[in-house]
């Protein structure tokens, strides 16, 4: 089996997997919390509500009344453009559309330890669904296949659908404990469910014309199937010291997760056709119920807040988070048998068609939150924070041209997000309303030609020679955040 062929169905069976990439392994995604989301999440010193079970557990032992809170992101509308995704001016899009619930959190007090609250919540850490579709039918004069290329004429004919899920929530119990009247400690031991997938699915056929002899179409026929959920128990350790009355500092300690238990399946399935090349080979393998190893890193936060002036408060938050080495993340049986057809005989062990591979890079995110208090009952807010990607185009890239398995997903962005709101507050309950609008750019890795310069199996020319290409993506969203309060 010839090397060219090796790299046409490895690259069309994971090159179209950065094609709807945005933020299914960053971090700093969603804020949370009717006056927290506000602030752009720069609460980890501040924090004074019942977010604080998620911000910074210690601080809930500040919290005097017993409340119930709920916030949300009504609405979401984004939209991911990977530029030249599937070779020169052919951009590919996918549009966000979502409702997102963000927190539901609450705490008591005892009369009995008055020096202790508990509190509860439950988080949506991160939700997100893309799918692309895309067809193409154009006329090629040139017909390159394998090593062979010549002036014929053909008509390719090419299909891409790809959807790629990813959701995260978090169930969270709190201890806080008010040591003093300036220092409080905290612990909050959660429960963490994640489930991601991919699908995606090529038709290509190309077709010689206008040659004196008939010629058969090149047929190729991809589909990767890959999904998994996992649920794992982690905890967050916080602190929250009020020196004074103008400057509150904290700092939390989350710790890597740890399964509990996880089931996922991964699927291939390629067929490649070309009658008058000889070539009929067929590439099928489902392996299910097998463990998955979705980790979390250690990450550290430390925040401030400071009142430089009565009615305006100011936060920062920097939140660091640890680098995470190379691992598969399905235990893929290996040895089974993959290609079937002439000339695959003893070639071709499934696992590099079916393994996901984890690996992720440090990443450092920042917070920065103003709040203006208009009188007793009003208050504004401006917020900001960053969401940089984890991933690394160098990692991707050397996992995949190594064709030991693929990286989902194989693009990063780092995304911008700014928030603008306001909260009203009465004796019984607060209504916190902004607006988040969010702006990133960054790269994936593609193979992908569907344009008069590709393949006659839809990759660049050059992708067989050079391996991967990067190119540039953006994504932009704007989002409705609600949020309500109800104090006992």
């Amino acid at each position: 089996m010839r090397r060219p062929l090796i790299v046409v169905i490895i690259g069309l069976v994971i090159g179209g997997t950065g094609i709807v990439c945005a933020q299914e392994m960053n971090y700093n995604t969603f804020q949370v919390g009717s006056r927290s989301a506000l602030l752009g999440g720069a609460v980890v010193g501040g924090v004074r509500d019942t977010s604080a079970t998620f911000y910074n557990p210690g601080a809930l032992g500040f919290v005097e009344n017993s409340s119930i809170s709920v916030s949300a992101s009504a609405f979401r509308y984004g939209k991911v453009t990977l530029h030249d995704a599937l070779g020169p001016g052919e951009d590919a899009t996918t549009t966000l559309l979502d409702i997102i619930p963000l927190l539901g959190s609450g705490m008591l007090r005892l009369q009995a330890m008055p020096q202790w609250a508990f509190g509860y919540a439950v988080v949506t850490r991160q939700q997100y669904s893309g799918n692309f579709t895309k067809a193409v039918d154009v006329n090629r004069d040139t017909l390159t296949f394998l090593e062979t290329s010549g002036p014929i004429p053909n008509r390719f004919i090419g299909q891409a659908n790809i959807t790629s899920k990813a959701s995260e929530y978090w169930a969270m119990g709190v201890a806080s404990w008010r040591i003093n009247e300036t220092l409080a400690l905290g612990i909050a031991p959660i429960f963490a469910l994640r489930q991601q997938s991919l699908l995606q699915r090529f038709f290509i056929e190309t077709i010689p014309m206008g040659v004196a002899a008939p010629v058969s179409p090149i047929n190729l026929n991809t589909t990767t199937d890959i999904s998994f959920y996992q649920l794992a128990f982690l905890a967050r350790f916080g602190v929250a010291w009020e020196p004074s009355s103008i400057l509150k500092l904290g700092a939390t300690v989350t710790t890597p997760n740890l399964k509990m238990f996880s089931s996922g399946k991964s699927s291939a399935n390629i067929g490649l056709s070309s009658p008058t090349q000889n070539i009929n080979i067929l590439g099928s393998d489902l392996q299910d119920n097998l463990s998955a190893n979705y980790r979390t890193p250690l990450s550290v936060a430390v925040g401030v807040e400071i009142k430089p002036w009565l009615p305006l408060t100011l936060g920062l938050t920097v939140a660091y988070s640890t680098a995470l080495g190379r691992q598969a993340l399905l235990n893929v049986q290996s040895g089974r048998p993959f290609f079937t057809g002439p000339g695959t005989e003893g070639v071709g062990d499934s696992a590099p068609f079916l393994t996901p591979f984890d690996e992720r890079r440090a990443v450092v995110n920042v917070s920065f939150g103003a709040e203006y208090s208009l009188n007793d009952m009003y208050a504004a807010y401006l917020g900001f924070w960053t969401d940089f990607s984890p991933l690394d185009s160098k990692q991707t890239r050397a996992v995949i041209l190594s064709q030991q398995g693929d990286i989902l997903p194989i693009g990063d962005i780092n995304i911008y997000n700014v928030v603008v709101g306001a909260t009203r507050t009465t004796q019984r309950s607060k209504i916190a309303a902004g607006v988040v609008v969010s702006h990133g750019t960054g790269t994936t890795q593609s193979e992908v030609d569907f344009t008069r310069s590709g393949t006659a199996t839809g990759l660049s020319p050059l992708a067989i020679e050079n391996g991967l290409f990067e190119h540039q993506a953006s994504f932009f969203s704007i989002s409705l955040l609600l949020g309500y309060t109800y104090f006992f």
